[in-house]
């Protein structure tokens, strides 16, 4: 996605459409899921 689009939504200046709201959407629960899978602590 365009960084100058994703910040028109986020600011409000622009409304993105149903179907650029589910890829938004989409993208950020793949972040979160990959975040969670992180393991930061090394355990021998």
């Amino acid at each position: 996605m365009n960084p100058t689009l994703l910040s028109q939504y986020v600011q409000g200046r622009k409304k993105p459409s149903d179907a650029q709201t589910e890829k938004i959407l989409l993208g950020i629960h793949q972040i979160g899921k990959e975040l969670s899978e992180i393991n930061l602590i090394h355990r021998p």
